[in-house]
């Protein structure tokens, strides 16, 4: 069976500067040291096209859903209220 360490590393600029630069090349070692691919992503488009690309599962749907929505992380809207 393939293992694979995936990585979703989405922060502002300066800290992704420092995610790049010292979180990154460890994580990189520590998928080889254990015989895992190492996919990494850092851009929101990639996320969308990673899918697309290599997860058609429809367990990933509602993760599309999300990020075609308002951003509120609750589907149908972020509306209070009850």
């Amino acid at each position: 069976m393939k293992k694979i360490l995936l990585v979703v590393a989405l922060y502002p600029d300066h800290i992704q500067a420092i995610y790049n630069k010292h979180i990154s090349p460890r994580n990189r070692e520590y998928a080889n040291k254990h015989g895992y691919e190492y996919i990494e992503i850092t851009k929101k488009e990639q996320i969308k096209q990673y899918i697309h690309d290599r997860r058609l599962n429809p367990s990933w749907n509602k993760f599309l859903k999300y990020e075609e929505g308002d951003g509120s992380g609750v589907e149908g809207g972020g509306g209070g209220g009850g």
